[in-house]
């Protein structure tokens, strides 16, 4: 597992209160990778727990996010048992996360097969009650819609959707057609008293981190805003929720991102990642763009994820458990 950069980046190491919540998981970092060499899982479990926090420093979702975090490591005092209580939290709710994406990935639902927030819809009496409220009132309208907005491609891979004439008229070297749908960007949230465990663990980690303006905004059908949807690639959207791809704003280039991932063997895989997509729509009042903030939340958890290795040693407990082994 890697360790933890000695210093948070340049720009962050302006700020002294960042500088001392890093320092303080630094120290925790040290103390417990001194006293606990024995490599168990619950030895490894306490590292991640340090790591996990030291990352949210580095890549939370905006300074706010980022205050609040050294907020509440400065508020653990030197009670090193309560910082790793802090730590597991977030641990905690990443594994909840990772392994209902595992769950999931399993299955043969499509995302549109069942969505939390469209339980109790009765269906819209006519095609005009469908198009009266800006944001769409289903999963399966937001789908229509973003397909429309998206010229019905794969934002990640830029293939075409293969149900359109661009796939039929595919030659060599264009991207390679795919099934395409719409999709979440922040995924199945719900609030805490109507929805599952995946949709109750996405929705406490934006709360924790200061969100709380998108939590309003995603609330109940809000979740298919088209702020919060993308035109993806079935497989792409599974490494999406998974946090193995993520999209990092092109610096000075509107609406642009680069399209990251940490994705293992990677090449072997039947699809092609494209480096930036460029997110635009012929109406911009009726088809919104994927809102960066949105964008900005998942990246974090992706990053965190990431590069506090807590993504990979979840990952690896799942599969362990799924092939019969000790976790």
């Amino acid at each position: 597992m890697p360790k933890l950069p000695n210093t948070l980046s340049a720009r962050l190491q302006q700020n002294s209160e960042f500088v001392a919540a890093y320092a303080v998981v630094l120290q925790a970092e040290c103390n417990h990778e001194q006293t606990e060499q024995g490599g168990s899982s619950i030895s490894n479990e306490r590292l991640l727990y340090c790591r996990i926090l030291g990352c949210l420093l580095e890549y939370a979702p905006g300074d706010r996010s980022r205050g609040l975090v050294a907020s509440e490591i400065s508020g653990c005092g030197r009670d090193q048992e309560k910082l790793l209580e802090f730590g597991k939290w977030y641990f905690d709710h990443f594994e909840q996360m990772l392994q209902a994406a595992a769950d999931f990935r399993n299955s043969d639902r499509t995302i549109s097969d069942y969505c939390p927030a469209d339980a109790n819809l009765q269906p819209p009496a006519t095609q005009e009650e469908l198009t009266e409220d800006p944001v769409p009132g289903s999963h399966e309208l937001a789908h229509r819609m973003v397909m429309r907005r998206d010229h019905r491609r794969c934002q990640l891979t830029g293939g075409p959707d293969i149900h359109t004439r661009r796939a039929r008229e595919y030659s060599e070297g264009d991207p390679m057609p795919v099934y395409v749908e719409g999709h979440h960007i922040l995924h199945q949230i719900t609030a805490p008293e109507d929805g599952d465990d995946y949709s109750k663990t996405t929705w406490a980690l934006i709360e924790r981190l200061g969100f709380r303006s998108v939590l309003d905004e995603l609330r109940g059908t809000g979740v298919h805003r088209l702020e919060n949807m993308m035109a993806v690639f079935s497989v792409a959207n599974r490494f999406f929720n998974s946090l193995n791809i993520w999209l990092s704003p092109v610096d000075n280039e509107p609406n642009a991102y680069y399209v990251e991932h940490n994705i293992e063997h990677y090449e072997r895989l039947d699809m092609d990642l494209q480096q930036k997509v460029v997110f635009s729509t012929r109406k911009p009042g009726e088809w919104p763009l994927p809102s960066s903030k949105y964008l900005e939340i998942h990246a974090a958890c992706a990053r965190v994820a990431h590069f506090s290795g807590a993504g990979d040693y979840i990952n690896d407990r799942i599969m362990r458990i799924e092939c019969g082994m000790q976790p």
